[in-house]
């Protein structure tokens, strides 16, 4: 995901990750499942205060109103 958005232009990508093990994907998540609070989290994270920053993003669930009423 990470080479697109540098092509499409956009700074940071914030998404769950897949766990691979011996070069094969587990089927597992590696990390927190980057959705309504941990997304948050990683956006203060990065970001800090997000009040003091101009961010843009695209929602399609209701998990997403966390981020997007920032």
């Amino acid at each position: 995901m990470a080479p697109w958005a540098g092509a499409a232009g956009f700074d940071d990508v914030f998404a769950t990750s897949l766990e691979y093990a011996d070069g094969h994907a587990t089927g597992r998540i590696a990390g927190g499942n980057c959705r309504a609070e941990e997304k948050l989290r990683r956006l203060q994270e990065r970001y800090g205060d997000l009040s003091a920053v101009i961010l843009h993003g695209y929602g399609d669930s209701a998990d997403d109103l966390y981020f997007l009423r920032r």
